[in-house]
């Protein structure tokens, strides 16, 4: 049984992730709950607030400050509170496209593709953008969808949430809306989401964005009806199918999933948050949609659990800590009062006449002392942790998070795992464990070589002297 995985379970239990959408003139969030039992998803929370104009402006969040102000007085008025979401942001400034490639290419060498091509199609440098795909590979050749978007504009929504919540996946609305929506199958829809500074046109099918458009204000409503029809004639053309509907977000209301208990609404504005929400009920461990976050949503969750989990380990090892010092004192205390006992005992039976039967005072004495040898030889071979847990604590680097630690027997070989930063800064903590006057035998098993970041890690140590952690503090 994998004990640290149980108390990790009771300690820190999973927390629900609600949907997030931010658009340039509200902040919703959506809060769903699935019963396993029947599979129907009830509505925990929908909450709605108005997002002051300027702060984000055809999709550019203009004042950062202001939108992290606004999350926070936010994130007061929900209840049940909530910590955890999956955030939708206005798809703007985000480039989207559909590659394809043969079905025999797998694996490692086509995420290499995927990376090759688009360092050559699509308009960003690397260095400069998050990019983030979806593989479907039930067809051939197999479809992968590809979102890129410059880490400038990225970031401040990234840093903006963060002081309100635990961001476990970044999308863009439209996928929100996709994944909420009940459209037509293997048809292409196109959809309309508009904004304070434009329109923006996507079209989706099979739940996947694999074009989009963005028109400014500045175009005139007729000039925007030509660019609509200009742009569905191109797809119809390309692709050699028709669009099946034309959805405009503020106007049509568009069916969900019967199994949602979601408030009809009058148009579609509030699928957005939903289908941010649905994202949150997948488990993170097949959450293999696109995400414009630094980190995958696996990656994500995972990062934010165990910094809670560290978190209480580090508040429990200082309680234990205290708490095996008090049992200390108090049990040396009891040993001084024993002690003290024996000695007026023994003063009071010196004095006894030499005729008096000493045989069952003896007995008394033997055990008593007994009793003291006894109580020594528990504390003695009892290992005090709180030197080791504070050694390692010391040896932690910034950049390291600590999710787990492994103490069999003071005897027997130790490990403490989690994610490093970079694959520098984990080197960084092995050799500065390595240094350690305590502990030998450091362990770092080439593993995840091809991964540049948030690297998870084992490593394994033995104490130089075990019987240290038996003796008592002098």
């Amino acid at each position: 049984m994998d004990y640290l995985s149980f108390f990790k379970k009771i300690l820190v239990p999973e927390e629900p992730i609600a949907g997030l959408e931010i658009s340039d003139s509200n902040l919703r969030l959506v809060l769903l709950s699935l019963d396993k039992k029947t599979d129907l998803i009830s509505t925990r929370q929908n909450s709605q607030q108005a997002l002051a104009a300027g702060i984000i402006e055809g999709g550019v969040v203009k004042d950062a400050a202001k939108l992290r102000q606004a999350l926070l007085d936010f994130k007061k008025t929900l209840n049940p509170p909530v910590d955890y979401v999956v955030a939708s942001i206005p798809a703007d400034l985000v480039y989207v496209k559909k590659l394809a490639f043969p079905k025999n290419l797998e694996g490692q060498n086509l995420i290499e593709a995927i990376k090759l091509a688009v360092d050559f199609q699509f308009p960003f440098k690397s260095a400069d953008a998050y990019c983030s795909w979806e593989i479907n590979d039930s067809q051939n050749p197999q479809q992968v969808f590809v979102a890129e978007a410059l880490k400038k504009n990225i970031d401040p929504y990234i840093e903006s949430i963060r002081p309100a919540f635990n961001l476990v996946a970044l999308e863009i609305q439209p996928a929100s809306f996709a994944r909420a929506a009940v459209l037509e199958k293997e048809k292409p829809v196109l959809l309309k989401i508009d904004s304070q500074s434009g329109a923006g046109l996507f079209i989706i099918e099979d739940g996947e964005i694999i074009f989009s458009r963005l028109i400014t204000n500045d175009v005139p409503e007729n000039k925007l009806r030509d660019e609509t029809s200009k742009l569905i004639d191109f797809y119809e053309a390309d692709a050699g199918e028709k669009i099946s509907q034309i959805i405009d977000l503020s106007q049509n209301a568009i069916a969900i999933d019967k199994k949602i208990n979601f408030p009809k609404q009058e148009n579609s504005l509030g699928l957005v948050a939903l289908g941010a929400a649905q994202r949150g009920l997948i488990e993170r461990r097949v959450d293999n949609f696109i995400s414009l976050s630094p980190i995958s949503p696996q990656k994500a969750y995972k990062y934010h659990k165990a910094v809670s989990f560290t978190s209480i380990m580090t508040g429990l090892s200082i309680g234990l800590s205290i708490f095996f010092i008090v049992a200390f004192l108090g049990t040396w205390i009891l040993m001084i009062a024993l002690q003290q006992q024996d000695v007026q005992k023994t003063d009071a039976f010196s004095s006894l006449p030499s005729t008096a039967d000493l045989g069952g005072v003896e007995t008394k004495i033997q055990n008593a002392n007994e009793l003291i040898i006894t109580t020594a030889g528990i504390l003695k071979t009892s290992p005090r942790w709180s030197g080791l847990i504070t050694e390692l604590q010391n040896s932690i680097i910034k950049g390291i998070i600590v999710d787990g630690i492994s103490l069999p027997a003071p005897e027997g070989t130790m490990t403490i795992s989690g994610m490093a930063g970079d694959r520098d800064t984990l080197n960084l903590f092995r050799d500065k464990l390595k240094t350690s006057a305590i502990l030998t035998n450091i362990n770092l098993p080439l593993t995840n070589l091809d991964q540049k970041s948030d690297i998870p890690f084992t490593i394994s140590f033995d104490l130089k002297n075990p019987s240290l952690l038996y003796k008592n503090p002098s």
